[in-house]
């Protein structure tokens, strides 16, 4: 849970790279909101600045809780839709919802 998005991630996963997220995760903390938009956004923004001859793909683990930012399942859809329907790579979002309560509307 945050309420901002940290701008430190390639899509690239060297083994530099692969060391550095993995630092990342394990220093993340709870903080705020779940600005659910604007991970998935940014995470969509770096996949799609990488190499063409990458297999594009994105996993998404969240609650589903959305409130920061776009917090309409529908108007997220649509967002997510416009930013992959404008790529030449199309790439793949795969969500996973946890919890006791996250929402299956806002990961479809």
């Amino acid at each position: 849970f945050a309420s901002d998005v940290p701008p430190d991630f390639s899509g690239k996963m060297s083994p530099e790279e692969v060391s550095k997220a993995q630092h990342r995760v394990s220093t993340i903390q709870a903080s705020g909101g779940t600005f659910l938009s604007g991970g998935l956004l940014r995470g969509l923004e770096v996949l799609l600045a990488e190499n063409e001859e990458m297999i594009p793909s994105l996993i998404l683990f969240t609650d589903g809780m959305a409130n920061v930012g776009i917090r309409s399942p529908e108007e997220l859809k649509s967002t997510v839709r416009s930013t992959i329907d404008k790529s030449s790579s199309k790439p793949t979002l795969h969500t996973f919802g946890f919890g006791p309560s996250y929402s299956k509307e806002m990961l479809k």
